[in-house]
Protein backbone atom coordinates (compact mmCIF):
# COMPACT_ATOMS: atom_id res chain seq x y z
CA UNK A 1 0.00 0.00 0.00
CA UNK A 2 1.34 3.41 -0.98
CA UNK A 3 1.30 6.19 1.58
CA UNK A 4 -0.76 9.35 1.34
CA UNK A 5 -0.60 12.57 3.31
CA UNK A 6 -3.89 11.64 5.01
CA UNK A 7 -2.54 8.28 6.16
CA UNK A 8 0.57 9.89 7.59
CA UNK A 9 -1.30 12.69 9.34
CA UNK A 10 -4.03 10.41 10.74
CA UNK A 11 -1.71 7.74 12.13
CA UNK A 12 -1.81 7.93 15.92
CA UNK A 13 1.42 8.34 17.87
CA UNK A 14 2.54 4.78 18.74
CA UNK A 15 3.95 3.44 21.99
CA UNK A 16 6.95 2.05 20.09
CA UNK A 17 8.56 2.93 16.72
CA UNK A 18 6.17 2.05 13.89
CA UNK A 19 7.02 1.60 10.23
CA UNK A 20 4.74 2.77 7.41
CA UNK A 21 5.80 1.33 4.03
CA UNK A 22 5.47 3.29 0.80
CA UNK A 23 7.13 0.84 -1.57
CA UNK A 24 10.44 0.25 -3.39
CA UNK A 25 12.38 0.41 -0.14
CA UNK A 26 10.94 3.71 1.12
CA UNK A 27 9.18 3.85 4.49
CA UNK A 28 8.38 6.26 7.30
CA UNK A 29 9.33 5.61 10.93
CA UNK A 30 6.97 7.16 13.49
CA UNK A 31 8.44 7.36 16.99
CA UNK A 32 6.66 7.59 20.36
CA UNK A 33 7.83 11.20 20.73
CA UNK A 34 5.93 12.10 17.56
CA UNK A 35 8.96 12.50 15.28
CA UNK A 36 8.76 11.01 11.79
CA UNK A 37 11.78 9.95 9.74
CA UNK A 38 12.09 8.72 6.17
CA UNK A 39 14.26 5.67 5.51
CA UNK A 40 15.31 3.86 2.35
CA UNK A 41 16.42 0.22 2.47
CA UNK A 42 18.55 -1.20 -0.32
CA UNK A 43 21.12 -3.88 -1.08
CA UNK A 44 24.61 -3.20 -2.36
CA UNK A 45 27.25 -5.88 -2.91
CA UNK A 46 24.84 -8.36 -1.33
CA UNK A 47 24.58 -6.39 1.92
CA UNK A 48 21.46 -4.70 3.27
CA UNK A 49 21.86 -1.00 3.95
CA UNK A 50 19.65 1.88 5.10
CA UNK A 51 19.80 5.49 3.97
CA UNK A 52 18.18 8.40 5.81
CA UNK A 53 15.85 10.47 3.62
CA UNK A 54 15.04 13.33 5.99
CA UNK A 55 12.30 14.04 8.50
CA UNK A 56 8.59 14.62 7.98
CA UNK A 57 6.99 17.11 7.34
CA UNK A 58 10.15 19.05 6.43
CA UNK A 59 10.67 16.41 3.76
CA UNK A 60 7.22 15.74 2.37
CA UNK A 61 6.02 12.54 0.71
CA UNK A 62 6.69 13.76 -2.83
CA UNK A 63 10.25 14.84 -2.04
CA UNK A 64 10.98 11.58 -0.22
CA UNK A 65 9.89 9.62 -3.27
CA UNK A 66 12.08 11.76 -5.52
CA UNK A 67 15.07 11.11 -3.27
CA UNK A 68 14.30 7.37 -3.32
CA UNK A 69 14.10 7.33 -7.11
CA UNK A 70 17.45 9.14 -7.38
CA UNK A 71 19.00 6.57 -5.05
CA UNK A 72 17.55 3.71 -7.10
CA UNK A 73 19.00 5.27 -10.25
CA UNK A 74 22.45 5.35 -8.64
CA UNK A 75 22.09 1.70 -7.67
CA UNK A 76 21.15 0.81 -11.25
CA UNK A 77 24.46 2.38 -12.33
CA UNK A 78 26.42 0.43 -9.73
CA UNK A 79 26.86 3.36 -7.34
CA UNK A 80 26.28 3.12 -3.60
CA UNK A 81 24.00 6.08 -2.70
CA UNK A 82 25.50 6.20 0.80
CA UNK A 83 29.02 6.60 -0.63
CA UNK A 84 27.71 9.20 -3.07
CA UNK A 85 26.27 11.25 -0.21
CA UNK A 86 29.51 11.04 1.80
CA UNK A 87 31.53 12.16 -1.23
CA UNK A 88 29.18 15.12 -1.75
CA UNK A 89 29.60 16.20 1.89
CA UNK A 90 33.40 15.98 1.64
CA UNK A 91 33.38 18.02 -1.57
CA UNK A 92 31.14 20.66 -0.02
CA UNK A 93 33.37 20.89 3.07
CA UNK A 94 36.49 21.23 0.91
CA UNK A 95 34.85 23.97 -1.16
CA UNK A 96 33.89 25.85 2.01
CA UNK A 97 37.47 25.57 3.33
CA UNK A 98 38.90 26.84 0.04
CA UNK A 99 36.51 29.79 0.08
CA UNK A 100 37.60 30.63 3.63
CA UNK A 101 41.30 30.44 2.74
CA UNK A 102 40.75 32.69 -0.29
CA UNK A 103 39.63 35.55 1.99
CA UNK A 104 43.27 36.45 2.60
CA UNK A 105 45.59 36.38 -0.42
CA UNK A 106 49.16 37.60 -0.86
CA UNK A 107 50.46 38.00 -4.40
CA UNK A 108 54.00 37.41 -5.64
CA UNK A 109 54.99 40.96 -4.72
CA UNK A 110 53.79 40.56 -1.13
CA UNK A 111 50.64 42.69 -1.39
CA UNK A 112 47.65 41.57 0.69
CA UNK A 113 44.11 41.28 -0.65
CA UNK A 114 41.39 40.98 2.00
CA UNK A 115 37.82 39.93 1.21
CA UNK A 116 35.08 40.92 3.67
CA UNK A 117 31.71 39.78 2.40
CA UNK A 118 31.10 41.61 -0.88
CA UNK A 119 33.91 44.08 -0.24
CA UNK A 120 37.51 43.65 -1.37
CA UNK A 121 40.37 45.65 0.16
CA UNK A 122 43.75 45.67 -1.58
CA UNK A 123 46.87 46.84 0.25
CA UNK A 124 50.15 47.85 -1.32
CA UNK A 125 53.34 45.94 -0.55
CA UNK A 126 54.43 48.67 1.90
CA UNK A 127 51.08 48.67 3.69
CA UNK A 128 51.16 44.87 3.94
CA UNK A 129 54.64 44.99 5.49
CA UNK A 130 53.45 47.64 7.93
CA UNK A 131 50.48 45.52 8.95
CA UNK A 132 52.70 42.44 9.28
CA UNK A 133 55.10 44.28 11.56
CA UNK A 134 52.22 45.55 13.66
CA UNK A 135 50.70 42.07 14.12
CA UNK A 136 54.04 40.39 14.83
CA UNK A 137 55.02 43.03 17.41
CA UNK A 138 51.75 42.38 19.24
CA UNK A 139 52.17 38.63 18.92
CA UNK A 140 55.52 38.64 20.72
CA UNK A 141 53.90 39.25 24.09
CA UNK A 142 50.75 37.20 23.51
CA UNK A 143 49.87 34.24 21.31
CA UNK A 144 46.84 36.23 20.11
CA UNK A 145 47.30 39.68 18.66
CA UNK A 146 44.71 41.94 20.23
CA UNK A 147 43.88 45.00 18.18
CA UNK A 148 42.53 47.89 20.21
CA UNK A 149 40.96 50.88 18.49
CA UNK A 150 41.73 54.13 20.31
CA UNK A 151 41.36 57.83 19.58
CA UNK A 152 44.24 60.23 18.97
CA UNK A 153 44.12 61.30 22.61
CA UNK A 154 45.06 57.73 23.66
CA UNK A 155 47.83 57.35 21.09
CA UNK A 156 50.60 58.17 23.60
CA UNK A 157 49.64 55.10 25.65
CA UNK A 158 50.16 52.82 22.66
CA UNK A 159 53.96 53.22 22.39
CA UNK A 160 54.59 49.48 22.04
CA UNK A 161 52.55 49.15 18.85
CA UNK A 162 53.64 50.46 15.48
CA UNK A 163 51.20 53.18 14.39
CA UNK A 164 49.31 52.00 11.30
CA UNK A 165 48.74 54.31 8.34
CA UNK A 166 45.34 55.79 7.52
CA UNK A 167 44.67 53.04 4.95
CA UNK A 168 45.66 50.34 7.44
CA UNK A 169 43.34 51.88 10.06
CA UNK A 170 40.49 51.66 7.54
CA UNK A 171 41.29 47.97 7.05
CA UNK A 172 41.29 47.26 10.77
CA UNK A 173 38.05 49.18 11.25
CA UNK A 174 36.45 47.10 8.49
CA UNK A 175 37.60 43.95 10.29
CA UNK A 176 36.04 45.27 13.50
CA UNK A 177 32.67 45.86 11.83
CA UNK A 178 32.73 42.44 10.15
CA UNK A 179 33.62 40.42 13.26
CA UNK A 180 33.02 41.79 16.77
CA UNK A 181 35.06 39.99 19.45
CA UNK A 182 35.71 37.11 17.04
CA UNK A 183 38.86 35.15 16.27
CA UNK A 184 40.08 34.94 12.69
CA UNK A 185 43.30 33.93 10.99
CA UNK A 186 45.26 36.12 8.58
CA UNK A 187 47.97 34.72 6.30
CA UNK A 188 51.09 36.82 6.89
CA UNK A 189 54.47 35.89 5.49
CA UNK A 190 53.41 32.36 4.56
CA UNK A 191 51.89 31.51 7.96
CA UNK A 192 48.54 31.98 9.62
CA UNK A 193 48.41 34.61 12.38
CA UNK A 194 45.46 34.39 14.82
CA UNK A 195 43.82 37.80 15.26
CA UNK A 196 41.16 38.70 17.79
CA UNK A 197 39.43 41.94 16.79
CA UNK A 198 38.22 43.72 19.91
CA UNK A 199 36.53 47.10 19.82
CA UNK A 200 37.29 49.47 22.68
CA UNK A 201 34.86 52.17 23.75
CA UNK A 202 36.31 55.59 23.15
CA UNK A 203 35.22 58.56 25.21
CA UNK A 204 35.25 61.65 23.07
CA UNK A 205 35.79 65.04 24.64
Amino acid sequence: MHLTKEIIENTATPTKPTRLNDGNGLYLIINPDGSKWWRFDFKFDGKRKTLSMGDYPKTDLSTARENRDKARELLANGINPSDQRKAAKIKKKAASKTQSEDRFLIDNEGALTLKLGRRTIVLTQAETMELTAFLESRNQSDSIARIDFTSETDAQDQTQALPPSQDTQSLLQSCDKASKHSLSYMKIGGRSVPVEVRKKRVLRK
